[in-house]
């Protein structure tokens, strides 16, 4: 979607595109539930999903400026995983008409209140004996 002509804008439904994050089937009637299970489970386990979010987070909204901020990251695992994001509704990519063309990565509403489980989660690792 093109907005103001200047930047286009891609994000998706989270809660339409959640379901099949790997081909699974959803299971009666808790589809909300399962789905954010589900992506939950994606981003916890992929160590480079949780670094990109919290480059996001501090500021680092540039792929080129996350991948260097991010030792070992490659160029082919960033972009998926920022694809990933995106699908999920975490992030959102907007894309500026410019020569050299400029992307850059934001959180959405749904990337922030999902930033505050994965903070509850770090707290909870800090706490554990």
């Amino acid at each position: 979607m093109v907005t103001n002509g200047l930047v286009e804008r891609k994000k998706l439904n989270h809660t339409a595109h959640f379901g099949n994050v790997r081909g699974e089937d959803s299971e009666s009637g808790a589809e909300g539930l399962l789905s954010v299970t589900r992506m939950v489970e994606e981003v916890l386990k992929c160590k480079w999903a949780l670094s990109i979010l919290s480059a996001v987070r501090e500021g680092t909204c540039r792929p080129g400026a996350i991948e260097r901020s991010l030792a070992g990251l490659t160029t082919k695992v960033m972009n998926e995983r920022l694809v990933k994001l995106v699908r999920f509704g975490v992030l959102e990519r907007l894309s500026y008409p410019e020569v050299p063309p400029r992307v850059e990565y934001r959180l959405t509403p749904f990337g922030e209140r999902f930033s505050v489980v994965l903070d509850a989660i770090a707290s909870l690792e800090q706490e554990r004996p």
